[in-house]
């Protein structure tokens, strides 16, 4: 099914990359482009100071796309796809969000495997994407907007209903997938600046700045090398006020070793509600 309208506005939406360096030795290339932030503080979302957890229980249906390769394999266990799909679930429940995968396809198309630019990107999805249902496609490798290898890319609210994911990553009960469906749901990382510039360690600008969660803990860093046994354990930073920065370690939007990242915070789902409930409706 050819998907229809605009893609080129929509693709500029595109801005999230997940590192595993700890796993995978990749780099990582965020983007917040201008388009993005415009969508996403159309809609202030009312969830702030909030600290119990909405819920909205949905069904979200997946298309999982596979891309062969020349000889017709492609190079992926789909068995995988369970485990990565209970986690999944797992790390939604608690808003009532929850996943199916409707369907498997393969991509029959190897010039397909790697995706490269935003050109592969558009030739892609005019061709294989199904409408209504998040599609996952899974790549043997992604080099972000950026120029740099990542692991998995989303798209925010207001773009298409996309996650690409590489094949190596998206191997049993890993967070790239709750990590990407984070962004998918309008999270920014834990560490962001583009928004309003940095986020202040007394989360006096909480609203407007950083990853606009303010139970979130303010970041300097995207460097998983400054975690250790899942504490902070890099150079001491101190934020524009001199109150130091005491980064989270836990976090599913961080960029924490594989084995810390475990939770979203209580505001975290609230936004992805919001969020949902603003720009993603035509998914149920």
């Amino acid at each position: 099914m050819r998907l229809k309208g605009n893609f080129q506005s929509a693709f500029f939406l595109f801005a999230s990359v997940l590192i595993s360096t700890l796993s995978y030795g990749q780099s990582c290339g965020t983007v917040v482009t201008p388009a993005s932030l415009q969508a996403q503080q159309s809609f202030m979302p009312g969830y702030f100071g909030c600290e119990q957890i909405n819920t909205l229980n949905r069904e979200f249906q997946m298309t999982v796309h596979i891309v062969e390769d020349s000889l017709g394999n492609t190079g992926y266990d789909e068995s995988q796809l369970e485990d990565a799909l209970a986690l999944l679930n797992e790390m939604f429940s608690p808003i009532g969000f929850s996943f199916r995968i409707c369907e498997v396809r393969r991509i029959e198309d190897f010039q397909f495997q790697d995706y490269r630019s935003a050109e592969d990107r558009e030739n892609l999805l005019g061709m294989y994407y199904q409408v209504n249902t998040i599609n996952v496609y899974l790549v043997n490798s992604i080099i972000a907007d950026s120029g740099i290898e990542a692991a998995g890319l989303g798209t925010f609210p207001g773009g298409s209903d996309t996650v690409w994911i590489t094949k190596e990553t998206m191997n049993g009960q890993v967070y790239t997938l709750p990590h990407e469906m984070g962004h998918f749901f309008g999270l920014y990382h834990t560490f962001e600046t583009e928004v309003g510039g940095p986020e202040l360690v007394d989360g006096s600008n909480c609203e407007t700045a950083g990853d606009l969660v303010c139970d979130t803990e303010a970041s300097p860093t995207d460097d998983p090398d400054d975690f250790e046994d899942c504490n902070y354990i890099g150079n001491p930073a101190t934020d524009s006020n001199g109150d130091f920065y005491v980064p989270p370690a836990n976090n599913i939007m961080s960029y924490v070793p594989a084995e810390c990242r475990c939770r979203f915070t209580p505001q975290q789902y609230n936004r992805m509600i919001e969020q949902y409930l603003q720009f993603r409706t035509n998914l149920w």
